[in-house]
Parts: C-alpha cells; structure tokens; sequence
C-alpha cells in the first residue's frame, strides 16, 4: 500500500470451501442485478427497519466474490473487497483484496493532476516559492487524511470479515 491504497491477505479457513461460501452469502445483502456497481443509488442505503441487519452488500461469482461492508449512509473509503475461494486439503483458502472503488480512484486522479497542473504554474510561471510550497503541503495533507481514512475502515472491513469467517456455527 504505496501510492494507492489497497491491502492484500490470504485467509485459511479449517471449513470446506462451500460452507464458508454459505456463512458469507448468509450475511450478505445480494446486490440488485440491473446495479452496475456496489454503491449505485439510493436503494443501497435503505432505512434501518427496511432491512435485516446483514455484515457486507455485494455479489458472488462463481468462486470469487466483491463485497463492501454494509452501512446505512455513504462511507467515500469503505473498501471493496475482492476475493476467491478456493479449497484445498485442510480446508479453504481465501484470497483478499480491499481496494478503493474506481469513483473514488477517478477522484484521486483528477485532485493529482489538478496538484501537478498548479505545481507547474506556480514553479515555473509565477516562480512562486510561497504557493508551490503551500500546495505541496495541502496535497500532502489531503492524501494523508485519505490514507488515514482508509486504513480506519480497512481494520473495520477485516474484522468484520473474520467475524463471518471464523464464527461457530449456529
């Protein structure tokens, strides 16, 4: 996790490869098919009595999934997790991966170029020192609070993973 905020873990599971995929549909809200992405539009963020109280929102795809951790209001760094299910001889492997969502990575684009735009302008047109520094400090600023921000609701995302996991049947 460099320059772009994503974390990667592999998870081993004492449990066969098709009972962990039931735990973790089980607490999944399924996605609407005509969503094209996870976050679509307001039906995702339902009132509280409207809805059973699930742990993710998301989809399966054969053996790999993409979920987000369910809430009730709009979280800009809630990962996405991407992942696979794959069985082996002692139980299952799971392949994770939080990454930021594209809307969210288009909008941390768009802020860097508009920093690297300014940069130029201040440095080599004006050869203001005052407001090239100033921006390199704001920029600076801005993406540390998005990677604090991020790594906040990455340990949210993998607790709650772990949580449906590893729990006991019931």
């Amino acid at each position: 996790m460099w320059l772009l905020p994503y974390f990667q873990e592999t998870l081993i599971c004492p449990e066969d490869a098709k009972r962990l995929r039931q735990k973790l549909q089980n607490e999944t809200q399924i996605a609407l098919q005509s969503d094209s992405s996870l976050m679509a539009s307001e039906q995702m963020y339902l009132d509280k009595k409207e809805v059973q109280e699930f742990a993710f929102r998301g989809t399966f795809k054969g053996s790999s999934f993409y979920l987000q951790r369910f809430t009730y209001y709009p979280e800009n760094f809630n990962p996405l997790l991407v992942g696979r299910i794959e069985s082996s001889s002692k139980g299952t492997i799971v392949f994770v991966r939080y990454q930021l969502l594209g809307g969210i990575l288009f909008i941390l684009g768009l802020g860097t170029f508009v920093f690297l735009c300014s940069l130029i302008v201040f440095v080599f047109f004006q050869k203001n020192l005052t407001h090239s520094v100033l921006a390199i400090l704001f920029y600076a600023g801005s993406y540390t609070a998005m990677m604090l921000n991020f790594s906040q609701k990455l340990s949210i995302s993998r607790r709650t993973l772990e949580r449906v996991l590893f729990k006991e049947r019931e």
